[in-house]
């Protein structure tokens, strides 16, 4: 199970999960070390854009999302835009984490950042052991890096239950349960 979890990768909450904060979330795996793993949701748009966020620095009406309940005030973005946003951290496939802020508000304006940068507002994170536990305990899925499904669009639950019902025959059954498999 260590292996898997890997920078890039992604976790798919599965269906038992009710906790709000991740019922039918995708997260992306930002860093996993002994002491702890960071993520970030990268299904659930919020009602704000960085214009709103950053009124100071920008006008833009670039789309944020909500990374996670973890320090909700801390602005994170992915990209794969490495020519236009330096100093990021590579994740793998061409995907990095984080950057130059000033390149970041610089870039949104550019038209590829609509399918290449994803902001967030806030993070996802465990402690040292914890998502080792929920993986046994069946709580999330593990599922390679794919930079289609990071930058995949739609309403939470289309993207979770495509991401989901993609990986193999037992994700397309598992993408089919109702929200909560006490209805089933």
């Amino acid at each position: 199970m260590g292996s898997l979890l890997s920078s890039g990768s992604l976790l798919l909450s599965m269906p038992g999960m009710l906790d709000p904060n991740f019922m039918h979330t995708v997260v992306l795996l930002v860093d996993h070390t002994p002491l702890g793993a960071m993520g970030l949701v990268l299904n659930r748009q919020l009602q704000a854009d960085l214009g709103g966020l950053m009124s100071e620095r920008t006008t833009s009406s670039f789309a944020v999302y909500g990374g996670g309940p973890v320090e909700g005030q801390t602005l994170n973005f992915i990209h794969r835009l490495p020519q236009l946003v330096t100093g990021g951290v590579n994740l793998g496939q061409g995907l990095y984490f984080g950057g130059d802020l000033e390149a970041m508000l610089a870039a949104v304006d550019d038209p590829r950042a609509e399918r290449s940068l994803r902001i967030f507002l806030g993070s996802s994170g465990w402690g040292p052991g914890q998502l080792e536990g929920e993986l046994g305990a069946g709580s999330w899925r593990v599922a390679p890096p794919d930079l289609d499904s990071v930058f995949r669009e739609g309403t939470p639950e289309v993207v979770w239950r495509g991401i989901l019902s993609g990986l193999d025959e037992q994700g397309d059954q598992l993408s089919r349960l109702p929200p909560d498999v006490s209805w089933n």
